[in-house]
């Protein structure tokens, strides 16, 4: 794969930049190297937004959810989470060139993290969620005020989250590309090193973040146009009334979500190339800071 060079100092602009070229000079070695990953990751993934949508049971939450809709679902969730950790060790394999077992062993590393953090933060959330509520209500409290203070107090700790987990945008790449690289320092000195830099980091999501919703609106406005259309059936039988929609009305929900996923996929891919140049620019500049100390 041509390759810009990764440590040099760059701007934001010049992070989104060099990812443009990186992914659109590469696009046909990008997608022959990851279109299987990515069709194994999609296809649990869009059996489980049909079969969300379309089951009475996981909507309505007066019905007991079946057995084997529940043996069904968590069968998709973890095919979708092997394939989400295989697409993460193409997607490094590409621009580490280490072995597929290395990446694939930090990749499956890097997940169960996250998915510890995303419990934690969750964890953190409801608690106070729920202590808050249950504070005001004792105190004789409208339910009203305390469900406005327990909105603003959970926004607090959203934004309090975000700002502690921006400098992982960091420490995680260079977890993900550096060999030397261990994962205590994802919130070690990596972590202590991305803090350093976090209005760069944060710019450059923030434009980043721009580009990507754009994009997505286009992508997602046909999957979209479905779903209101099937929300809006699955009301009207919940009134009573008979449902509308043709025969074959799943298998084009079914479709369209598994290509909906299967492209934005490669505008993951491009995102993730925008922080691989911002993980280089940001570790050349320590590194010429730590020469600076040691003169």
């Amino acid at each position: 794969i041509m390759e810009i060079e990764l440590y040099k100092s760059r701007s934001y602009s010049g992070c989104i930049k060099s990812a443009y070229i990186l992914f659109s000079t590469n696009l046909t070695t990008i997608f022959k190297r990851t279109w299987l990953s990515i069709l194994v990751y999609s296809i649990p993934l869009a059996i489980m937004i049909d079969l969300s949508l379309s089951s009475r049971a996981l909507n309505e939450a007066d019905l007991p959810i079946p057995t084997t809709t529940l043996v069904l679902m968590s069968g998709m969730c973890i095919w979708s989470l092997a394939g989400c950790i295989w697409f993460i060790a193409i997607v490094n394999r590409i621009l580490n060139t280490r072995t597929l077992k290395v990446n694939l062993i930090r990749a499956t590393v890097l997940i169960l993290i996250l998915l510890h953090v995303a419990g934690f933060v969750k964890i953190i959330l409801q608690l106070v969620n729920t202590l808050v509520v249950s504070t005001f209500l004792s105190a004789k409290v409208s339910s009203g005020a305390a469900t406005l203070t327990s909105t603003v107090i959970e926004i607090l700790l959203d934004s309090a989250f975000f700002v502690a987990l921006l400098p992982c945008t960091f420490s995680i790449i260079k977890y993900l590309i550096d060999p030397q690289s261990k994962i205590s320092d994802i919130f070690g000195k990596a972590y202590r090193h991305g803090w350093r830099h976090w209005g760069f980091l944060f710019i450059t999501l923030f434009i980043t973040g721009i580009i990507f919703s754009l994009i997505a609106t286009v992508l997602f406005a046909p999957f979209g146009i479905i779903v209101e259309a099937q929300i809006s059936d699955l009301l009207g039988t919940l009134n009573g009334d008979l449902s509308g929609i043709p025969s074959n009305f799943y298998i084009l929900l079914y479709g369209t979500t598994l290509l909906t996923s299967f492209i934005f996929a490669y505008l993951v891919i491009w995102s993730s190339f925008i922080f691989y140049y911002a993980y280089g620019s940001i570790e050349t500049t320590e590194r010429e800071r730590e020469k600076s100390l040691t003169a």
